[in-house]
């Protein structure tokens, strides 16, 4: 047998007892509950939510809804338990529960027809990532200036006139969650837009001495002493001498002058 035949023969082999013990191991990370690599199939999230919500962050819509939607709920809750309540009208005003009645009001007909639609829509139909962003922030912005920040107002006041209960610290504490969440995506959207838009407008423009690129010189209003065409790219010429190689065959180093 020739030599290339026995190559071929322990290489195939080398192989199969390779793939014996990757089966091995595969076999014995199952039994023993362990998760390997070669279990996991590609597009699986590894939980519950199906693929379609963690593509690329499509769950952040989906966590905003359920998010202001217990809110938007407790809020509720704590406006009919107890801001409602005779007494309470009694410590609060008539103007503050009126007040605090038609916010929620107000809040629970942007959540369901402005807010979710714009969530549902970037989580599930949203193709690309700057559209799923702009639509998910557009809902966060209409519930932030129109739920959000006066109910948190409102609450804190109704928690200085007086003790605040289980419900009413529950809807604080959610109201100060949504309202600090929101108001950091407002702030930073803002900040984003306003510097783009003065970028934009009132940003110097390059001057000629700051652009080497300008109208082919560096110094065009001061003559134009030095233009871009001059400059080289190009090694400097050598000066004085020029070596010719190394003869080894001469056995002497052989170098040719010129001055």
């Amino acid at each position: 047998m020739s030599t290339f035949k026995r190559r071929l023969i322990k290489e195939k082999h080398d192989n199969n007892n390779n793939n014996n013990n990757n089966n091995n191991n595969n076999n014995n990370n199952s039994s023993s509950g362990y998760i390997t690599s070669n279990m996991i199939q590609p597009g699986d999230p590894g939980f519950f939510l199906p693929n379609w919500m963690l593509e690329e962050r499509r769950v952040i819509p989906i966590a905003c809804m359920m998010w202001w939607g217990l809110s938007i709920f407790i809020t509720l809750i704590n406006c009919i338990a107890w801001i409602m309540r005779g007494d309470a009208k009694d410590k609060y005003g008539n103007g503050l529960t009126k007040v605090y009645l038609t916010f929620v009001i107000v809040g629970m007909v942007v959540y369901f027809s402005v807010a979710s639609t714009f969530w549902f829509w970037a989580a599930k139909y949203a193709t690309e990532r700057v559209e799923r962003k702009r639509k998910t922030i557009t809902g966060i912005v209409a519930l932030w200036f129109l739920n959000d920040m006066p109910l948190w107002a409102l609450d804190y006041r109704t928690i200085q006139m007086d003790a605040a209960k289980g419900i009413q610290i529950a809807s604080f504490v959610f109201n100060t969650l949504t309202f600090l969440v929101g108001g950091i995506v407002v702030w930073l959207t803002y900040t984003y837009k306003i510097t783009t838009f003065l970028n934009d407008n009132y940003a110097p423009r390059g001057r000629p001495e700051q652009s080497f690129a300008h109208s082919g010189s560096v110094f065009p209003e001061r003559g134009g002493g030095m233009g871009m065409e001059s400059l080289s790219l190009s090694p400097p010429q050598r000066l004085l001498v020029d070596r010719e190689p190394y003869h080894p065959q001469q056995g002497i180093n052989t170098y040719q002058y010129d001055v």
